[in-house]
C-alpha cells in the first residue's frame, strides 16, 4: 500500500503524541490508606443516615420532611467548618405531605389495611365508609359506562391482581460472571429519563409498572378530573411491581402542578389486602371499608433548593470537582436506599476529607438535589445555570473549569466499580484509582450509561459525569420507592467502602495534573440530542487514536489509521457520485442507499435530523434536498476529493490533543460540529499548502544555486 505524505505524518503524530496519554496515571497511596483508615475505622456514615430517615423521615421535594433535612445538612457542614447554604431553583410546583392514614376493612370481618396514600392526592377531611366497587377504565372511552355511578363511593381501579411466587432471591450481590458481562458490554448510546413536567404524574412508574392508561400523563389527568367531578370519595388501586408481603410501592396520583384537576383521595393497598376484597365483591359478599386521611399541598413555596458545600482548593481553586446525591425522596419509607444512602454517603466524604485536612488543588463541592424523583429537576436546573443548558448548548465559564462529577444513587450497595458514560478514554484513570480498592471488590469497569439519576446532566453537556457500580442488595425486591424504604434495610460495611471509594476519587481528581478527560465534543453531543453515534464516520479516527495510544499500541495506531482513511476515501467518492445522480424520481429512496451512513452523521446532525428518521416519515424528496444542500454548505468537495486523508490534520489535532478538543468542546454547538471540523481542516490544509509552497520556493532557490556551480 502506497504511503501519502500526509499518511506518514498522521502516523508519526500518533506515535508522538501517545507519550502525555500514556503516562501512568499517579496515585498517592499514603493519602489512599489514611482515606481508607478513616472511612472505614471512624465512620461517621449511619449516623448522617440516621439524621436523614429517622429524624427527617421521607424527604419529598418542598416537603417539611425535605427541607428539615436541607436545613440540617447544611447545619452539620457548617459544623466541620464547610461553608454551605441552599441555592434555589425553579419553579418546580407546589409540594404535598401527609400527617395521618388508616385504612381498615370493617365487615365482613375487621382487619386492618396495609396501604398508603399516593403523592398530590388530597385527604378524606375525616373518616369515610362506605362499600366499594370496582371499575375498569383503561381509556377515556370507558368514562361513559360510570357516569353518575360514583358519587360518594369508595372506587377500586380494576381487578385484583395475579400474585405468583417468586423463587428469586430478595437480596443480590453481583457475582464474578455479572461483573465480567458488564464489563465486555458495549455502549448502548444515551439512556435514562427525561424530565417530566410540573404535570406529569408518577402511577406506579419505573420499575413498578404503570397505572390505568398506561400512566399516560394527559390520560391520568383526564381520569383524575373525570373522577373529581364524579364525586368519588376515594379512589383505591392495587400496589404495582413486586408489592406483596407487606411491603408495597407508592409514588404519585396528582400532580404538582396547581392548574391541574386535583384528583380525589387515592390510596395503594397491597395486593394480598387488594385481592381479598376484589374476591368478596365478586362472590356478592357486602364490603365495608374506612379511610382518614390527612394530607394537604403545600403552595407558600413553589421553588426549591439544592444543598451546596464547598471544601475550598490550592493552587487551582478556581476549578471543582463536584459530587452528588439526590436528598429527596417518595413519601411512604423514609427514603434511606433511594437516596439517604448516598447522600449520607457524600456528607461522610466531605468529612473525611475536612478531618484528614488532606491538600486539594482544586475545590471540592457538594450538591445534594431535590426533584430527582420527578425526573432530575434539582441538577438539571443547576447544570444550566452553572454550565449550560441542554437546549441551547451555550456554555458558561464555569463549564471549562469542571473536572468531573461523581454521584451515588442505586441504594446502599458497595461499590463494584465505574460507569464509564461512553468516555473510554477515562479507562486507564479509573483503573489506576480502582486499582487500591480490589481487595474491598471494586475492580470493574464499563463503557455503559447507567441512566436514571443526576450525573446525566451533568453529561448531557458534555461534562464528565460518572455514576458508581454497586451491588443490588433488596433495591428493586424491596426499597425502592417502597414502604419499606427504611434505615434497616442499608448495610453499614457497604456504606463504609462506598465513602472510602468515593473520597479516594475525589482526592485523585482534584490533584491530578490536568482536568479529567472528557468526552469528544461529537459524541457527547449527539449523547445530549439523543442520537447514537454512527461510528463509521472520520470522528472514528480521534477516537481510535486516542484508545489505542493509552493501550500504548503505537504500530496498530498507524495501522487503523491508515486503513480506516483508505476504508473513508474508497466509500467517499461512491456516496459523491451517488448523490449528483439523485433526483426526485429515483424509485430507491436515499435513506436506503449504502451511503446514508457515511453522511446521516457528518451533514444532517448539525441540524439535529437523521435520515433514516425522514425515511420512517416516507420524506425522501426533502432528505434529498437536505442532504444536497447541506453538503453543497459544508464544502462537499473537500470530503469527496479526499482531503480527509491529508492526515496533516490529525497531526494537527493530536499535536495539541488538549487545546484542540477543549476548542471543539467549546464551540462544537455554538457553530456546528461539521462546520468546526472542515474549517479546521481547511485551515490546517492551508497550513500544509504554505509549508508545502514554501518548501517547493527553497528547493528552486537550492536547484538554481546548484546550477550555477555545475
Amino acid at each position: 500500500m502506497k504511503l501519502s505524505r500526509g499518511l506518514l505524518i498522521a502516523a508519526a503524530a500518533a506515535a508522538v503524541i501517545s507519550t502525555p496519554l500514556v503516562a501512568e496515571e499517579q496515585v498517592d497511596l499514603g493519602v489512599v490508606h489514611k482515606i481508607r483508615a478513616e472511612a472505614l475505622q471512624s465512620s461517621q456514615v449511619m449516623e448522617h443516615l440516621f439524621y436523614l430517615t429517622d429524624v427527617s423521615g421521607s424527604r419529598l421535594t418542598n416537603s417539611p420532611g425535605f427541607f428539615n433535612a436541607a436545613d440540617w445538612v447544611v447545619k452539620r457542614l457548617g459544623e466541620w467548618g464547610i461553608s454551605a447554604h441552599q441555592e434555589k431553583w425553579g419553579p418546580y410546583g407546589r409540594g404535598w405531605t401527609y400527617t395521618r392514614f388508616s385504612a381498615q376493612m370493617l365487615e365482613p370481618q375487621a382487619v386492618p389495611l396495609i396501604g398508603a396514600p399516593l403523592a398530590y392526592t388530597p385527604g378524606t377531611n375525616g373518616p369515610v365508609t362506605g362499600e366499594p366497587m370496582i371499575v375498569a377504565i383503561n381509556n377515556e372511552g370507558d368514562f361513559n359506562k360510570y357516569k353518575g355511578m360514583l358519587k360518594g363511593k369508595i372506587v377500586l381501579l380494576g381487578p385484583g391482581r395475579d400474585l405468583q411466587m417468586s423463587l428469586q432471591p430478595l437480596g443480590l450481590r453481583r457475582t464474578d460472571a455479572d461483573l465480567a458481562t458488564l464489563a465486555q458490554a458495549p455502549d448502548a448510546g444515551p439512556g435514562g429519563r427525561g424530565q417530566a413536567p410540573p404535570g406529569a404524574a408518577a402511577i406506579g412508574g419505573g420499575r413498578q409498572g404503570g397505572g390505568p392508561g398506561g400512566g399516560n400523563p394527559q390520560f391520568v389527568r383526564a381520569l383524575n378530573k373525570f373522577l373529581s367531578d364524579e364525586g368519588a370519595a376515594v379512589v383505591v388501586r392495587a400496589a404495582p411491581g413486586r408489592s406483596e408481603g407487606g411491603t408495597l410501592f407508592a409514588q404519585g396520583g396528582g400532580t404538582r402542578d396547581p392548574k391541574d384537576p386535583v384528583p380525589p383521595p387515592m390510596v395503594v393497598l397491597t395486593p394480598e389486602h387488594y385481592n381479598r376484597i376484589a374476591r368478596l365483591l365478586d362472590h356478592k359478599i357486602p364490603v365495608k371499608l374506612e379511610f382518614n386521611i390527612e394530607a394537604r399541598f403545600l403552595d407558600d413555596r413553589m421553588d426549591s433548593v439544592n444543598v451546596v458545600g464547598d471544601i475550598p482548593g490550592g493552587r487551582k481553586r478556581d476549578e471543582v470537582v463536584m459530587i452528588g446525591a439526590h436528598l429527596d425522596s417518595w413519601h411512604t419509607g423514609t427514603g434511606a436506599t433511594d437516596n439517604a444512602a448516598g447522600s449520607a454517603v457524600m456528607i461522610e466524604v466531605m468529612r473525611i476529607l475536612k478531618t484528614l485536612n488532606l491538600r486539594l488543588d482544586r475545590t471540592v463541592r457538594l450538591a445534594l438535589w431535590s426533584g430527582e424523583e420527578q425526573g432530575i429537576l434539582g441538577s438539571r436546573a443547576y447544570v444550566a445555570e452553572h454550565f449550560a443548558a441542554r437546549e441551547d448548548m451555550k456554555l458558561k465559564p464555569e463549564h471549562a473549569k469542571l473536572s468531573g462529577y461523581f454521584n451515588v444513587d442505586n441504594g446502599s450497595g458497595k461499590i463494584r466499580g465505574v460507569y464509564l458514560q461512553g468516555n473510554d478514554a477515562m479507562r486507564p484513570i479509573v483503573e489506576a484509582w480502582l486499582k487500591p480498592f480490589e481487595d474491598l471488590g471494586a475492580s470493574t469497569i464499563s463503557i455503559r450509561n447507567t441512566g436514571g439519576t443526576d450525573h446525566l446532566s451533568f453529561d448531557a453537556v458534555g461534562l464528565p459525569g460518572f455514576q458508581f457500580i454497586q451491588d443490588p442488595l433488596e433495591y428493586d425486591s424491596r426499597t425502592h420507592h417502597s414502604n419499606m424504604d427504611v434505615y434497616d434495610r442499608v448495610q453499614r460495611a457497604d456504606m463504609m467502602q462506598m465513602a472510602a471509594i468515593v473520597a479516594s476519587f475525589v482526592y485523585n481528581t482534584a490533584n491530578r495534573d490536568e482536568l479529567v478527560l472528557r468526552e469528544t465534543a461529537r459524541h457527547h453531543a449527539d449523547r445530549a440530542s439523543g442520537i447514537r453515534v454512527n461510528r463509521d464516520l472520520p470522528v472514528e479516527l480521534e477516537v481510535a487514536v486516542d484508545r489505542r495510544c493509552l493501550r500504548q499500541q503505537p504500530v496498530a495506531v498507524r495501522r487503523s489509521v491508515m486503513d480506516r482513511v483508505d476504508e473513508q476515501h474508497e466509500r467517499v467518492l461512491p456516496a459523491r457520485k451517488n448523490q449528483l445522480r439523485t433526483h426526485e424520481g429515483d424509485d430507491e429512496p436515499f435513506a436506503a442507499r449504502n451511503d446514508e451512513r457515511v453522511l446521516a452523521a457528518d451533514i444532517a446532525v448539525r441540524d439535529g435530523l437523521r435520515v433514516d428518521r425522514f425515511a420512517r416519515r416516507k420524506r425522501f424528496v426533502s432528505v434529498q434536498r437536505h442532504v444536497l444542500h447541506r453538503w453543497q454548505i459544508c464544502h462537499g468537495d473537500v470530503l469527496a476529493h479526499g482531503e480527509i486523508r491529508d492526515r496533516d490534520v490529525l497531526a494537527g489535532w493530536k499535536v495539541r490533543d488538549r487545546d484542540v478538543r477543549g476548542a471543539l468542546l467549546v464551540h462544537a454547538n455554538e457553530t456546528g460540529r461539521v462546520q468546526i471540523l472542515l474549517e479546521h481542516v481547511l485551515h490546517v490544509r492551508g497550513r500544509a499548502q504554505r509549508r508545502t509552497t514554501k518548501q517547493r520556493s527553497t528547493d528552486d532557490t537550492t536547484s538554481k544555486r546548484k546550477d550555477q556551480y555545475e
